[in-house]
């Protein structure tokens, strides 16, 4: 896990000066001390590559130590930044090699309408999602998504309770992104609890009426802020909970407190991060939703594009997800073909991210070859490439639905003009606002 380094046979002349270590994910102090001859409270750990660079040109460091994984390709800029540094009296790096520990405390959502905890579970896409994430990306979806976070990181940074809200289509990595977003802030020390509102029933009715149901419901979201206290709740489909469950959840986010154990009110100091795939403002007018859910959030919120938002960036998505795989695996890299490139771009990803993440995941671990061909993936029957669906009523509804209902997008991937889009629709009998929950 870490080797042991050559320590200089002179100390430094300075010798008040501090070490720095930089991590991409959480560093147990105590538990490096047993390797290298470190004291703890003359450690200052820094997440961010940035920030890293920044406090190493400070002069106020002795030592750099770097976590080292080939999931964190920040972390090679980091190390060459410290060795040409002449400030530094003890020029060296000590190379960890830790992969970060990205286990959720999960709570599913009952058919009782109650969360109950079922343990820890990992999210197989958040850790090569982790590496992507990298000072300068060329890809195009990572910006995207980082800048918005950054905006909310600076907006929120003053608040000790932070409310967020993720809008995006199924695969989008909205788990994926909030873990992210909670191993790279202060509060990465603290639990991260995945609350998963989808129970597989579309029936979203309370077994119990009136007070009774809300009050138990807000114990069971004050349960998991005891739990959290400090760190990140992770909401997911927040569509789904029952229309009182929301006002409840809306409640508690405008004032987010809990009652401990001897009775004492507590203030939650962390993040409530909420997600939906599906249009707030739209449920709302049909009274499905209440307002004070999206009153409560409006203000903070990101939205994840899909892959159509831009397919030109998906072969290099994908050669940085096979990258990340390959590192997992300790496999040799592999590359993608021109035609496979070309297989994925034109790819419908009704899954977006996800899917494609698992197609590959598969490809690379049965594909012995460096070179990964056309032939060599396999998109599985349940989606399929926008030619291959028989019935061209279906082929336009994919269209539609991987475009999160832009029709002028869906009419561009079916290589047809709006006009013609509507006529086909009209044709196949399928109602022009088909779609339109998603946006």
């Amino acid at each position: 896990m870490v080797t042991r380094p050559d320590f200089p046979t002179t100390r430094p002349q300075n010798t008040s000066r501090r070490a720095l270590i930089y991590s991409l994910t959480p560093i147990d102090l105590q538990d490096l001390a047993a390797y290298v001859p470190i004291v703890p409270e003359e450690i200052d750990v820094i997440y961010d590559s940035k920030e890293a660079k920044e406090a190493i040109s400070s002069d106020n460091y002795s030592c750099v130590i770097i976590n080292n994984t080939s999931l964190d390709p920040a972390a090679t800029g980091v190390s060459q930044f410290a060795s040409a540094q002449k400030n530094l009296h003890c020029r060296m790096t000590i190379e960890l090699n830790c992969l970060p520990n990205l286990t959720t405390e999960t709570w599913k959502l009952g058919e009782d309408q109650l969360f109950h905890h079922t343990g820890q579970e990992t999210d197989s896409l958040t850790l090569p999602l982790c590496s992507m994430f990298e000072d300068n990306t060329s890809l195009k979806w990572v910006e995207r998504v980082s800048r918005q976070f950054k905006e909310i990181r600076f907006r929120l940074r003053e608040m000790k309770f932070k409310p967020i809200l993720l809008i995006g289509a199924a695969g989008t990595c909205k788990l994926s992104l909030a873990q992210i977003a909670h191993v790279r802030s202060t509060r990465r020390a603290c639990p991260f609890i995945y609350a998963n509102c989808k129970t597989g029933s579309s029936e979203r009715s309370w077994p119990f009426a009136g007070m009774k149901a809300e009050e138990l419901f807000r114990q069971n979201i004050e349960s998991m802020m005891m739990q959290a206290n400090g760190g990140t709740i992770y909401i997911h489909e927040i569509d789904k909970l029952e229309y009182n469950a929301l006002k409840v959840l809306a409640r508690i986010i405008n004032n987010p407190t809990f009652t401990s154990p001897t009775g004492k009110t507590i203030h939650f100091e962390g993040a409530i991060i909420c997600s939906t795939r599906a249009n707030l403002e739209e449920l709302i007018s049909k009274k499905e939703c209440p307002y004070q859910i999206l009153q409560v959030l409006s203000g903070h919120i990101i939205r994840i594009p899909s892959l159509i938002d831009d397919p030109t960036d998906i072969p290099d998505i994908a050669a940085a997800m096979i990258k990340s795989i390959c590192a997992i695996h300790k496999l040799p890299e592999k590359t993608l073909s021109n035609e496979a490139k070309e297989s994925l771009t034109s790819f419908i990803w009704r899954k977006n991210l996800r899917e494609l993440f698992h197609i590959l995941s598969r490809t690379v671990t049965m594909v012995n070859r460096k070179l990964i061909r056309k032939d060599d993936l396999y998109f599985g029957t349940q989606s399929n490439p926008i030619g291959e669906y028989q019935n061209e009523g279906d082929r336009i509804k994919a269209a539609i639905d991987v475009s999160n209902g832009d029709k002028k997008k869906a009419a561009e991937m079916l290589k047809v003009s709006r006009k013609t889009l509507y006529a086909h629709m009209k044709k196949f009998g399928i109602p022009t606002d088909y779609g339109k929950s998603m946006k």
